[in-house]
C-alpha cells in the first residue's frame, strides 16, 4: 500500500536550490584563556606599579653648595616625597589608562565568544595589541625620564645617592604580559565554520491530491 505523504513532510535535500548559511561553533581553548589571564595580569601589574617606588635620591650632607643639607627623596609615577627637589611627570596616567584598556578588551573578547561576533573579536584583538604598545611607550618615556635624571644629578652633584625603584621592573613584566596575552588571543576562539541549511522546503497538498483523495472516497462509499 502506497503512503500519501503528509503536508507536513520535507521535499528532501535540493542541492541546486537550498541555500546555506554559515556559523561559528563556540570553541574556546586553554591557550585562549591564558590569553585572557595574561592581559587581566598585564593590566593589574601595570596599575599597581605605578604605586610603587620610581627612583630615589639622597645627599648625604658633606655641606656641599647645591645641597648643603642631608635629605632624601622618593618618588612614584604620581608624586614625590617632598614636593620640593623633584617635579615628577604623572606617567602613572597613561599607565592606568593602558590598564583600563586592556580590562576593556578582555571582556569584548568574552562577549565575542559567548555570542560569536566576528567583528567584536577582531577589534578586542586589535585593542589588546595596541593597548599593550602604548604601555610599551610609558615604559620607554618612564626609563628615558629616569636615566637623564640620573645623568643629570651626576653631573650637577656626584655626591648624590641615586637608586630606581620596582615601578619599571613591573612595568616591563606587565608590557610581556600584554604581548603573550595578545599573541595567544589571536587563536581560533568562535570555533571551526559550519555551513547548515537556513531553509526548509516542505511539501504542500495541491488540489489536484485533494481531488484524488475525495474521488477515492466516493468510491469506496458507492461499494
Amino acid at each position: 500500500m502506497t503512503r500519501v505523504p503528509d503536508p507536513g513532510d520535507p521535499v528532501g535535500e535540493l542541492p541546486e536550490s537550498q541555500e546555506y548559511q554559515e556559523y561559528l561553533e563556540p570553541k574556546v581553548t586553554p591557550g585562549w584563556k591564558t590569553g585572557l589571564f595574561a592581559l587581566t595580569a598585564s593590566a593589574v601589574v601595570a596599575v599597581v606599579g605605578t604605586f610603587q617606588l620610581f627612583f630615589t635620591y639622597a645627599n648625604p650632607g658633606l655641606g656641599s653648595p647645591a645641597a648643603p643639607e642631608s635629605y632624601r627623596v622618593t618618588t612614584t609615577m604620581w608624586r614625590n616625597s617632598t614636593g620640593v627637589y623633584a617635579i615628577v611627570p604623572k606617567f602613572g596616567i597613561p599607565v592606568v589608562a593602558a590598564g583600563g584598556l586592556l580590562l576593556v578588551s578582555v571582556v569584548l573578547l568574552l562577549v565575542a565568544a559567548r555570542w560569536r561576533l566576528p567583528r567584536v573579536l577582531a577589534f578586542g584583538r586589535t585593542l589588546s595589541f595596541a593597548t599593550t604598545f602604548l604601555l610599551g611607550g610609558a615604559l620607554w618615556s618612564a626609563q628615558v625620564y629616569v636615566s637623564a635624571i640620573e645623568t643629570g644629578w651626576k653631573v650637577s652633584e656626584p655626591t648624590l645617592l641615586f637608586g630606581r625603584g620596582p615601578a619599571l621592573w613591573l612595568l616591563v613584566v606587565a608590557c610581556a604580559l600584554g604581548l603573550i596575552g595578545s599573541a595567544l588571543v589571536l587563536g581560533r576562539a568562535l570555533g571551526d565554520r559550519v555551513s547548515v541549511p537556513s531553509t526548509v522546503v516542505y511539501r504542500v497538498p495541491s488540489d489536484d491530491t485533494d481531488d484524488t483523495d475525495n474521488t477515492d472516497d466516493a468510491g469506496l462509499d458507492a461499494a
